[in-house]
């Protein structure tokens, strides 16, 4: 698209670049609060598989998928707003 950013560009064309630490902080959230994968992906409403390859770092996110699950963590836990997601995301290097 016409006048975006390269990050925005990037994650608009190859999902949001997870780094390996953001992926097992969400991995070890969701065991904390005793969510399954199957679980969570139905609350965001991505499907299990997606959330699965996420995850293990075979694929990132794309937007609307991070803003999915923002908005289900968000329900989980009222103090992690979505905003703060995509102020990472716009902060993210390329």
């Amino acid at each position: 698209m016409r006048g975006e950013t390269p990050i925005r560009e990037r994650v608009r064309q190859r999902g949001y670049p997870m780094s390996a630490e953001e992926r097992a902080r969400l991995r070890q959230g969701l065991h904390k609060r005793g969510l399954s994968i199957r679980g969570f992906a139905a609350r965001a409403g991505v499907h299990p598989a997606t959330l699965s390859a996420i995850l293990a770092g075979q694929s990132d996110p794309s937007p609307q998928t991070l803003t999915r699950l923002a908005g289900a963590w968000k329900d989980i836990r009222p103090h992690a707003a979505t905003t703060q997601l995509l102020r990472d995301l716009e902060t993210a290097s390329p």
